[in-house]
């Protein structure tokens, strides 16, 4: 769905079809603000960013509007996450040698930090979920997923019921809200495992490993 088509849902819903109280300026704030929490809450909004490391160079900043990191590679190896005082111990053993292909990552005031520092110019590759983009008269697409659309209308129907201070109608979209929260939080979570897709296993594979474990 668009934001208009969101909107339009909406208006529909609330019976204000060319109500002149909501502009659409408005409905599209309060639609961002939907997509924003979902974006936080849920991390249902996911994005690839690759850029190039530079020879020597150990530190490189966040893409712009990540919230949360999945997967980082280095020329296509995974890079293991680690905090900086494993990283000081990994400098120290090093002795003179600064840099080499990278094969941890620490990450701090929304910087990578890369153990050892690179030695050539390689493709650094981010998994993560990101924010959601800001909503305009121009804007025809939406970047939350589109099975999601249709519970964004109860953010717009709580926020317009507040505005007209029906608040018992506003605290049962609320509600209404909240449990789609829940519900895309949970299904993202089955989605996503650490950074590997969830595998169903079958029933063959799973008497094998019983077998396997006997």
């Amino acid at each position: 769905m668009t934001p208009a088509q969101v909107e339009e849902m909406a208006r529909e819903r609330y019976n204000a079809v060319g109500e002149t109280f909501f502009s659409q300026a408005e409905v599209f704030r309060m639609i961002y603000s939907a997509c924003q929490e979902l974006a936080t809450e849920t991390e249902c909004i996911e994005r690839v960013f690759t850029t190039t490391t530079v020879n020597g160079t150990q530190e490189y900043a966040w893409p712009t509007n990540i919230i949360s990191v999945h997967r980082v590679t280095y020329d296509g190896n995974k890079l293991k996450p680690i905090d900086m005082r494993q990283g000081d111990q990994i400098q120290l053993n090093q002795a003179l040698t600064v840099t080499g292909q990278p094969q941890y990552y620490a990450q701090f005031n929304e910087t990578f930090i890369l153990y050892p520092a690179p030695n050539d110019a390689k493709a650094l590759k981010v998994w993560g979920s990101v924010e959601a983009q800001e909503i305009s008269a121009t804007t025809s697409t939406l970047d939350v997923p589109t099975w999601t659309h249709t519970r964004l209308v109860d953010f717009v129907l709580k926020c317009m019921h507040e505005k007209d201070k029906d608040y018992p109608s506003a605290e049962r979209h609320l509600a209404r809200w909240e449990m789609s929260k829940i519900q895309i939080k949970r299904w993202m979570r089955r989605r996503l495992r650490g950074d590997g897709p969830a595998i169903v296993k079958t029933e063959e594979s799973q008497i094998m490993a019983v077998l396997g474990a006997v």
